[in-house]
């Protein structure tokens, strides 16, 4: 630009701030009439980058000067370019650093907690396996009075239950960090689920006498589509955990339901409520963090991995829901919601439903299998012995074989209701002997029984020709309520028990 300071309007210097404001890289050359320096100083501190006196200026000083103008401003935009690169590259590198710092704090901290929870990890493994080893070998090795063994039995029972929740934690966070949860949607009863929960964690609250209470404040939910066994998963965490952290007074469960107007889906709350020790602030910010425990020094009181609300909440969003900390009030107790949407529509939850509160006590004994008729195909006579024993005491007539080979010739020449297959075994494995007797035309049930319990062997237990599948250790409820399930599936029947025996 060239430009002329005696423009009529006197406004040249001004315009030139203006103009230099808006175009800070465009090369301008003044044009005036007199070699006034004052003037002429003030434009080059306007932004000009030089000047020509017009009555003294020849083509060849013009040129100069625009050539002189161009290059300076090209000169000053690479210099401020420069000068943008450093500072973006100093911004930069204060964010690295920064960056780097938290890294290495956050580093650092999940390096003493993963250790911290390694450490408790390792005490919460090797403490039960050394009571049951060394209540075992005082049975064995001494003569106790049956008071003393009833003692040591239920010692080694407890311990070997909390070996198996501790080994369940471990697999499970496996699949939570592979982030390989499949869910199974199959339809079910939502409140006798519930139900059967309650009531499977009452034996721990009344040992501490605590109050537990089953509230239903909607209709019973008789159909509903989700993962039974994960929402059990989370449930029974959500219990225990609760029972685990109260001293006194109660431990409530309340069903409540929503529904979505769109999809007319319904939603399942649940909340599990006690009046235990509570969360502080610090507490809460650190609850669902894996390795991660509110008290994780050595001198903790509580047990356990930490793992429990993390992969509970995991399993609630696998399923398209949450599980959140609703309140909680340091030595007053908290309130955890889970929310669980139903896979499809479900005929169940009232608008005009009336609260139903279930209080439990000490569970009685299950005789569902009266007057069935049970294979158990097994080679650790161990397993045969307890396994026949929970059926036994549930009323079912158990005959035994050690292989495969030994259960199919038995499954094809007498008349079982329901085999129990385990899947390794010598001489015939079990998914093998299920294989022929299917080819063979067997259509009663055939449970596996299997050790594995990692992902995908439902799924290859059904493709064997499996109806269904008990995982070891085996629960005995579980156990029960899955053969009760197969042969009223298969005989039509219902079992003694529920017919009034």
């Amino acid at each position: 630009m060239l430009l002329d300071l005696s423009l009529p309007d006197s406004y040249a210097l001004e315009g030139l701030k203006i103009l230099r404001a808006d175009n800070p890289t465009l090369p301008i050359v003044i044009l005036t009439g007199t070699l006034d320096e004052r003037v002429i100083a003030q434009a080059l501190q306007n932004g000009a980058q030089d000047y020509l006196v017009k009555r003294e200026m020849s083509i060849h000083d013009l040129s100069r000067s625009m050539h002189y103008a161009v290059e300076r401003s090209q000169h000053t935009k690479r210099v401020a370019q420069l000068a943008e690169q450093e500072r973006e590259a100093r911004l930069l590198a204060e964010r690295t650093l920064a960056d780097l710092a938290k890294a290495k704090t956050e580093a650092e901290s999940a390096n003493v907690s993963k250790s911290m929870f390694l450490a408790n990890m390792s005490h919460e493994i090797r403490t039960p396996i050394g009571i049951i080893l060394g209540f075992s070998d005082l049975i064995l090795r001494t003569e106790q009075s049956k008071e003393e063994q009833q003692i040591a039995l239920e010692r080694i029972h407890r311990n070997a239950q909390q070996l198996a929740s501790l080994v369940d934690d471990i697999l499970d966070l496996a699949k939570v960090e592979a982030d390989k949860f499949e869910p199974e949607i199959v339809e079910f009863s939502l409140d006798a689920l519930l139900t059967e929960i309650v009531e499977a964690n009452a034996v721990a609250a009344a040992s501490k006498s605590i109050s537990l209470e089953l509230s239903i404040e909607c209709d019973p939910c008789h159909t509903f589509f989700t993962d039974p066994t994960r929402l059990k998963q989370i449930l029974n965490n959500l219990l225990s955990n609760a029972i685990k952290f109260t001293h006194r007074g109660e431990v409530k469960v309340i069903l409540k339901d929503e529904v979505d107007k769109q999809s007319a889906r319904r939603t399942a709350v649940i909340e599990v409520s006690d009046t235990g020790i509570g969360l502080t602030e610090t507490h809460q910010e650190r609850l669902f963090e894996p390795f991660s425990q509110a008290d994780s020094s050595m001198t903790r009181q509580y047990g356990g991995t930490g793992l429990g609300l993390l992969i509970s909440r995991k399993l609630a969003r696998s399923l398209g829901g949450d599980l959140t900390l609703l309140s909680t009030t340091p030595s007053k107790g908290s309130c955890f919601q889970v929310r669980i949407p139903s896979a499809h529509e479900s005929n169940f939850f009232g608008s005009n439903a009336e609260t139903v509160s279930i209080s439990f006590g000490k569970p009685t004994v299950d005789r569902g299998l009266l007057g069935y008729k049970v294979l158990l195909v097994e080679d650790s006579l161990d397993n045969q012995a307890l396994i026949g024993k929970y059926l036994g005491d549930a009323g079912a007539v158990v005959e035994f074989r050690c292989n495969g080979e030994q259960g199919v010739s038995a499954a094809m020449t007498n008349d079982y209701d329901v085999v129990l297959m385990d899947i390794q075994m010598p001489v015939m494995e079990g998914n093998v002997a299920t294989a022929n007797l299917r080819a063979s035309g067997y259509v009663k049930p055939i449970i596996a029984l299997t050790a594995h319990a990692m992902r995908g062997e439902k799924e290859k237990s059904i493709a064997a020709g499996f109806s269904d599948y008990v995982t070891k250790p085996v629960n005995r409820r579980a156990l029960i309520l899955t053969l009760q399930q197969h042969i009223r599936k298969s005989s039509g029947t219902q079992p003694l028990s529920a017919k009034g025996s």
